[in-house]
């Protein structure tokens, strides 16, 4: 405090011309290094103390003082596990469906839903899932392609994963391309089971430069996509399995869903087979464990003081199934199995 500061014509000069000082000293271009600094560093201004400015600044840094021992660890260990968390992301992939981790926009902050896309992107989503409702396909009634189109022109890079729970999900297709959605996952139940309507809704969607999924209530047997998969190239990306009834976050995970996420595991081993409902680190084993690699999952996350480490604890989940459990090895006898665009 109380020392002037001497501002250069070239304010990066002192940090970033040191190396070039000491290479012109090197190379016999002066006698020393204050000779160099003579003839290369030029002042422009002196700014002088104001003590009335300073003491501004005094209320300020005296609770940054008081409050950094405290913070201290809490930012530390944010540290580390943003770290763990990037090293995760850009390690190599490996072979097989990728682990996916989605935390559902259900259960964030409706009135301030970009900011909640910005939050768990930094704390290590690899996908945003917004869940689209009519209220008549499911009781529950909740955002469209306007709030999507909203939340693309605020996060440009995040992957949006839509899942219609609407009774006409063709209706929405146009306005979510528009909208720039990344994905987008529709009910068979909506079109009556019909493959045949199924297969042309999805084509559209890929048409339109989105991956297509499709999604299945816990009661509807598995089957009903096998020739959506079957076909050559498989007409869908992605199937989900819903571990809840769709409508409303918060319920309890349905273990006897997945007899059907093996099922598919089994048949279709580069498929991607999402699981939502119910799913925090203890659930997200047995989904794992079962084959699915991309978990959806609200309260767990949203709901958590350090959603960083619940994320993380879930892409464990799926990685640690991929090691554990052969996942690949049906690929040895049934090469014809794999999806094209998985």
């Amino acid at each position: 405090a109380g020392v002037p500061f001497k501002r250069t014509k070239c304010a990066d000069a002192p940090a970033l011309g040191a190396a070039i000082l000491l290479a012109a000293v090197a190379a016999g271009c002066y006698p020393d290094v204050a000779a160099a600094v003579a003839a290369m560093v030029h002042d422009d201004s002196v700014v002088h103390p104001r003590p009335e400015v300073h003491a501004l600044y005094a209320a300020p840094y005296a609770a940054y003082k008081a409050t950094y021992p405290a913070l201290k660890a809490l930012m530390h260990q944010q540290g580390r596990q943003g770290g763990s968390a990037v090293a995760a992301k850009d390690a190599p992939p490996g072979p097989g469906p990728q682990a996916r981790i989605c935390p559902s926009l259900l259960a964030a902050d409706q009135g301030n839903l970009a900011g909640e896309v910005s939050r768990m992107l930094a704390e290590g989503a690899d996908w945003l899932h917004v869940d689209i409702m009519d209220g008549h396909f499911v009781p529950n009634l909740t955002i469209g392609p306007p709030v999507v189109e909203h939340l693309r022109s605020q996060a440009p890079e995040a992957f949006l994963d839509c899942h219609l729970s609407c009774s006409n999900p063709a209706g929405l297709v146009d306005g979510l391309s528009k909208a720039k959605a990344s994905s987008v996952t529709f009910h068979t139940e909506a079109l009556g089971n019909d493959v045949v309507a199924a297969a042309a809704l999805a084509a559209r969607i890929r048409s339109l430069g989105m991956r297509a999924g499709v999604a299945l209530k816990p009661g509807t047997p598995e089957e009903i996509v096998f020739p959506l998969l079957d076909a050559s190239p498989s007409a869908v990306d992605m199937v989900l399995c819903l571990t809840v009834e769709p409508g409303f976050g918060g319920q309890s995970f349905m273990h006897s869903v997945l007899p059907k996420v093996t099922a598919l595991r089994r048949r279709y081993p580069g498929l991607d087979i999402q699981v939502d409902g119910g799913v925090n680190p203890l659930t997200a084993a047995a989904a794992a464990a079962a084959g699915a690699n991309v978990l959806v999952a609200g309260s767990a996350v949203f709901g958590a003081q350090d959603p960083a480490s619940v994320i993380a604890a879930l892409r464990d989940a799926v990685i640690g199934a991929k090691e554990q459990m052969p996942w690949l090895a049906p690929l040895l006898c049934q090469p014809q199995m794999l999806s094209p665009r998985s």
